[in-house]
């Protein structure tokens, strides 16, 4: 085996939707933050939420329920035991018509 810098997984997840945002060597704040600056775009697209705060030093809120944090694991334990959908990658139909009838099932009950 050789010799590797631990990486740790920054997950974005709202209830049962987890998709991998990035593994990070630095399991800090300043990771946490790269990390979803680096996908910045593409969370935005996913979670409709261009602002976030800061919970805690390893959890950053979003709107509507969705967080971004470190979920404990390195990204040899992801590899091992199932990798999360990369951020990046396409939704597709099936998920996105789910989503949008979530969205406008949740604008419905607060009217």
């Amino acid at each position: 085996m050789r010799n590797r810098i631990t990486r740790y997984e920054v997950a974005l997840s709202r209830g049962t939707d987890s998709y991998l945002v990035a593994y990070t060597p630095r399991k800090s704040r300043a990771g946490l933050l790269d990390a979803l600056r680096s996908r910045a775009e593409r969370i935005v697209e996913i979670t409709g939420s261009e602002t976030f705060g800061i919970q805690d030093a390893r959890t950053l809120t979003l709107d509507d329920g969705w967080v971004v944090r470190f979920t404990g694991r390195t990204q040899i334990d992801a590899q091992d035991h199932g990798e999360l959908t990369f951020v990046m990658d396409p939704i597709n139909e099936d998920e996105q018509q789910e989503r949008d009838l979530a969205e406008r099932r949740a604008a419905y009950v607060g009217r």
